[in-house]
């Protein structure tokens, strides 16, 4: 589009996060879910490239098996502008 935007998101050995391009205000939620649709992980509201507000690959605590997961983030920016990202993310142990 017509606004200058890098979207990424990051995975460590424990953390899945989003990290972003500094004209983003903040992430209005970063969900996570199974290749069934059940949902294993969210947070909402927390400002960009925030490491402890990424999935650490665990369900109610619980670690999820080696799979496929689909990730799904709605970012607003800082012209007020909100857009959404989608993508699949591969969990290795």
């Amino acid at each position: 589009g017509a606004v200058d935007l890098r979207v990424a998101v990051i995975g460590t050995n424990d953390q899945f996060y989003p990290y972003t391009a500094r004209n983003i205000s903040k992430i209005n939620y970063f969900r996570v879910y199974s290749r069934w649709g059940e949902m294993v992980f969210e947070n909402k509201g927390f400002q960009p490239n925030e490491y402890t507000a990424g999935w650490d690959g665990k369900h109610n605590g619980v670690m999820l098996p080696p799979d496929v997961y689909v990730y799904v983030m709605e970012i607003e920016l800082k012209n007020g502008l909100v857009e959404i990202y989608k993508g699949d993310v591969t969990l290795m142990r």
